[in-house]
């Protein structure tokens, strides 16, 4: 199943002019070069109001995402997924920006799968990197957080990923 997220109704939030996009860190440096420790401190990011952003927590052992101010990490614990609201975490690479204003679409029809998601935020023609939310009643989801087992050396994304 190719599906991403299926939602009775859908709101995409997109901000509403250049966020300047900021990234630390490298993906290429994690997934090639099996680089994993945390060189962000998310403690250390001073302007967090308004704050988003995506990154692996260090050693690829869960998911860090902030949106509109509020850090939450994923992990797995015991093979359940635990969420938690906190800074004190370190990432290995992480892009983020300050989106002081959104803009909304309201859809009349739903997203389906990735490709239709990919097809709706390439339209907005935005030359730069952007953040967007989604907000809906979600009917089925599929997710992906990292949980690298100890002691795999990383040398390429499908390393990674096991």
């Amino acid at each position: 199943m190719k599906s991403i997220l299926v939602c009775s109704f859908l709101v995409v939030t997109l901000n509403s002019f250049a966020q300047d996009v900021k990234v630390l860190g490298a993906m290429k440096n994690v997934m090639w070069k099996g680089e994993l420790q945390g060189n962000i401190w998310l403690d250390t990011l001073s302007n967090k109001i308004n704050l988003c952003a995506l990154g692996p927590v260090e050693n690829l052992k869960g998911e860090i995402t902030i949106i509109d101010g509020i850090s939450y990490k994923a992990s797995v614990i015991n093979d359940s997924v635990v969420v938690e609201k906190t800074f004190d975490i370190k990432a290995p690479f992480l892009g983020y920006a300050n989106v002081n204003k959104w803009n909304e679409i309201k859809l009349n029809k739903k997203i389906k799968n990735l490709e239709e998601l990919e097809t709706l935020l390439n339209s907005q023609k935005y030359s730069e990197p952007f953040f967007f939310k989604i907000e809906c009643e979600v009917l089925s989801a599929k997710y992906h957080i990292m949980n690298l087992p100890d002691n795999v050396t990383v040398t390429s994304p499908e390393v990674a990923h096991s």
